[in-house]
This record gives C-alpha cells, structure tokens and sequence, in this order.
C-alpha cells in the first residue's frame, strides 16, 4: 500500500538547521585531524578515555562540529552500535558537559543527536538526553519531515517508540493531523499494534480515512485463528478466546468505519484510485462529479417542488409555476451534465478487446432519460388531477418516484465491476494473502461483505479457491444456503469456482507444502474434488469462454505436472 510521502510533511522553506560551530572542520586542516578525527574515532567506539583527552585539551569542542555533515561528537555516538555500558557512560560524560541548547544542536540534515539515537534505536542513550532536554522530543529533524518518534517507528525500534511515546503529547503543536496519522500507520505496519491502538484511543481520527485496513489486511499472522468452526464465531457467537492486538485494534477501527454510511464504506473498502491508468482516473473523476450534480439537482427538485406546492396558489397557477420549474431544472441539467461528459468524450479498448465507454456515459443516459421520465410524469399528473389536494400529493409521488428510480439506477450503474478497477480492494488484499481472521472480523459486522466482488467478480470464496486457502473456502460451510448463490457465479471469462480450482496452483501454499510433483499432483486432485462437492453438479460441465470445462481446465493445465509425476 502506498504510505503519504515523507516529503509532504515539509515545510516550505524551513529556516536554516541549528548547526555546531564549524570552524575545525573548516580551520587548519593539521588541526582537525589531530582533534576531529580523533574526538570522531573516540566516539564511534564509545572510547571515553580517548574522547576525554581530547576534551580536556579543548571542552569547547563538545559543541563543535566534527564531520562536514555538521555532526557533533554527541550526533556520531548517539547513532552508533556497540556494547550498550560503553554507550551509557560515553553519552553521560558527554552530555554532562553539554548544555541544554547544546543538545539541540542539528546536523545539516536537521537532525539533533537524540533524533538520530531514536533511528537507530538506542533508548538508553535517548533516555539520556531526554531527562535534561525534554524539548528535544520536538525538534523536527530529516530535513524538517520527521519527528524522533517518527523515526523510531519508521526503522521497526519498538523499545525506542514505546519509550517516546509514553513521554510524548501528540497535542503539542509540533504534531498535525498529517504526521499523527503517518505515526500511527507505520506503527500498525511494524506490527507496534498495542501502540496503534493507543494513538487511536487518544486521537481516534487518525483512523478515519480507512488506509491502516489495507495495512492489516496484509497481515494474516498477525491474526489469531481457532480451528475449527470458524465462522460461527464471526455471524453469531462473537469472537475467538483469544485475540490478538491486530485483531483488537482491527475491531476499533472497523466498528468506527461501519458506522459510516454505505457508500463511505465501499470508497474505504475500494481505496484509492490504481496508479498509472489515467483513464479510469479520469472515470472516476467524471462519475464523483456527476454524482455530485446529481445529488444537487435533487436536493433542489425536492426543496422547490415542496415549496410552490405548499404556498396557497390556485392550483392552474401551482401547475404553470412547476412546469416553468421542471423545465428550466432539466435545461440546466442537461447542460451541466454536457459539461463533465465532454471531459472524457472518447472510448476505451478494455484489456478483453472490448470497446465500451466509461461510467459516466451511462449516467449521461440516465440523467437524459430521467429528464424525459420526468417532464412526462409532471405533464400527466397535471392533465389527470385538478383538485389542489390530489394535485399536490399527485405531483409530490410523481417527483418522489422519478427521484427514487434515479438513485437506484445510478447506483447500479457506479457498483458496476466492469467500470471498478479496485472494487472492495482490501477484502481481496486480505484474501489473496489467506487473512481468514481479518475477513472474519469483518464479516461479523457487515454479513453483506460476503456478496463483493473484485474487478474480475470474484467473491472472497472464488479467491480462496483460486489461491488454495482451505480456512477462507470453508467460510462457504458456514454461511448455510446462501453459498448455493455464491458457488455458481461466474467470472468476466467465465469460470465458474470449480473452473479456478482446475488451475494448477503456481507458486502457492499447495506447491510449498509438498514435495515432488506426484504429491502436489495428489494435492490438486484432493482440492478439486472437494471444491466439485461444493458446486452445483449443473455447474460441473460448464464451458468458459475459452469452451472448456471445469475437468477439460484441470486436465489442460496440469498435463506437464502428470508427465512429471510418472
């Protein structure tokens, strides 16, 4: 999953880094290779005996740059590795000699000496500086992009983290919605899930766009799973006696996004747009902008028509007041909608060879028969009724209809699979990847889920066959009749379930788990006949539009793992 970019944390023009005094390594070059080189060796080794020496001669120079990058003798032991005694001493004689704002000095990457201990990790030398500069936690550092806890989190350093963390307030004004939501992901990615859920507990919003569910959805074990009877912990019975940190912090997340209204859910479910297809890009741009027309157009057909029909008019004056209204509604519809839809006006080859438009054609036609269906329904209503009661309740269903059937065609038209190129992508993210536990918890609080499907209408189950995942395909067991609906679906070329368990299974679990190809031949045919037991015996002898049969697909492919085996 793609993670916000570092470099949008910048900040324009950011001043100059709180740089050491340069003059030694600027100075007399015998000069800084007598005292710079060896106050850099001394510290890189921790070697306090020999750092001392140099210090004694010249205590100034704990404040001095001792690299061109601008680093203090301070900035070259917080980063290094080595025996952690030697570290703790080292850092606490030298700070000790060290001022507060001394510790704030920055290398020319803005980075202070405690930012660069919690890259690499060491907390004890963190714990260090921070008991005599607490605001060190707040200096800003790669080049103005990253907070120290930031850092620690991004290199996987969990005792680093959970230390500043616990002596960090993700208040201060050093902190936006951008770099919280940036921590709190890239904690979930490195598997700090006690700490995600914490960042979340405090600062719930973090989790708002859905982007740590594609994170999760990678995870299968960080997931904990009972066997068996899986899913009746999932639709009735709750959830399993042991759960994990992923899967709680999963829950909170889910239980705020389910909560949203259906068509928020599908866009965090879906994600963002698939990069490097301009096109669809373009799609999706047209169809938002479209469905915000839409919304606004109904919105003021509702309010208008609501309003002329409830002031006290004769009723010839109410008909002639709403059909000026209706007339100039769709004028201006029409030509709004002309609008967006000359932005993409050209088709497109889909990847089938298949030359079709975009959505947004198709809610073009729409919109143009909605216009007639409407102007026609108005014009009967006034012609059948002339009593101003009937006449307004008349003209209030008829306008109510036409809104109604709107809506659901357009729907039907956007929930397409063939205009979604990323339809409930973190479903089949999870999926692909066998995350049985992630999909449970789902499912447990939106059953419907079962019915998505991916760009190639795939349900979950069609991608748990596809890719041998035995705990996902025994979902179907436990979903009672409803899986004789999911079981017979076809895919855009036509398979059906039993289709994709004649593929052989290239480089996945069924091929790892056994050796040699007489085994993994046995393997296959194990899967494929429970997966035949599972389908419609109707559906058994189904061609796909390549006119095989689910046996002619599995003979064809496997042929080269059969002359193996003999």
């Amino acid at each position: 999953m793609e993670r916000t970019p570092l470099t949008t944390l910048l900040i324009p023009n950011p001043l100059p880094p709180n740089l050491p005094c340069m003059d030694l390594v600027q100075g007399p070059r015998l000069e800084y290779l007598r005292l710079g080189v060896s106050l850099y060796e001394a510290s890189i080794k921790r070697d306090w005996k020999a750092a001392n020496a140099v210090l004694v001669e010249k205590p100034e120079l704990v404040r001095y740059s001792i690299t061109e990058n601008g680093d203090t003798a301070l900035h070259v032991a917080a980063s290094a590795k080595g025996d952690p005694k030697l570290m703790v001493d080292f850092v606490n004689n030298l700070v000790g000699m060290m001022t507060n704002k001394d510790l704030e000095l920055q290398n020319a990457n803005y980075n202070t000496a405690l930012y660069l201990a919690a890259a690499a990790g060491n907390v004890e030398t963190v714990k260090i500086m921070m008991k005599r500069n607490r605001d060190l936690l707040t200096i800003i550092g790669a080049g103005e992009t990253m907070l120290p806890l930031c850092a620690a989190a991004l290199y996987g350093h969990y005792d680093a983290v959970k230390f500043i963390y616990k002596n960090s307030n993700l208040d201060d004004c050093c902190w936006t919605d951008q770099n919280r939501g940036w921590l709190f992901e890239i904690c979930v990615d490195n598997d700090m899930f006690d700490i995600g859920l914490s960042i979340m507990e405090k600062q719930p919003e973090v989790a708002n766009t859905g982007s740590t569910l594609q994170v999760l959805a990678r995870k299968p074990k960080a997931f904990y799973i009972e066997k068996p009877h899986i899913i009746s912990r999932f639709f009735i019975l709750g959830t399993p006696k042991k759960e994990t940190k992923a899967l709680l912090l999963l829950r909170e997340i889910w239980e705020d996004i389910v909560k949203k209204p259906k068509r928020e859910i599908n866009n965090i479910l879906r994600g963002p747009p698939e990069p490097n297809n301009k096109q669809r890009k373009a799609w999706c741009v047209q169809v938002t902008r479209l469905q915000v027309l839409l919304s606004e157009h109904r919105q003021k057909l509702m309010v208008e028509t609501n309003s002329i029909l409830s002031r006290p008019l004769e009723s010839s004056n109410q008909a002639i007041e709403i059909q000026n209204f209706i007339t100039k509604y769709v004028e201006d519809l029409r030509n709004e909608t002309q609008n967006i839809i000359q932005s993409v006006p050209l088709p497109v080859i889909n990847q089938d060879n298949e030359t079709f438009y975009g959505p947004a054609k198709e809610l073009d036609n729409l919109i143009s028969t909605h216009i007639v269906r409407i102007h026609e329904e108005i014009q009967d209503v006034i012609k059948r009724f002339q009593d101003d009661h009937d006449l307004n309740f008349e003209l209030k269903m008829a306008i109510g209809d036409c809104v109604y059937n709107m809506d659901n065609e357009s729907e039907r038209i956007i929930s397409n699979p063939r205009y979604s190129t990323y339809s409930s992508r973190v479903l089949f993210i999870a999926a692909e990847v066998g995350n049985v536990g992630f999909l449970i918890e789902l499912l447990r609080q939106y059953p419907d889920l079962i019915w998505k499907v991916n760009d190639k209408n795939r349900t979950i189950f069609h991608i748990g066959v596809k890719h041998r995942h035995e705990d996902i395909y025994n979902l179907l067991y436990e979903i009672g009749s409803m899986k004789d609906m999911i079981t017979p679906l076809k895919d855009h070329k036509g398979n059906n379930m039993l289709h994709l368990a004649g593929k052989i299974a290239k480089g996945n679990r069924l091929e790892n788990a056994t050796s040699g190809a007489a085994l993994q031949m046995q393997r296959e045919l194990v899967w494929f006949h429970e997966v035949e037991s599972m389908v419609p015996p109707s559906y058994r002898y189904r061609n796909n539009e390549d006119g095989l049969t689910p046996y002619e697909l599995f003979s064809k492919d496997h042929k080269d793992l059969v002359r193996e085996g003999d």
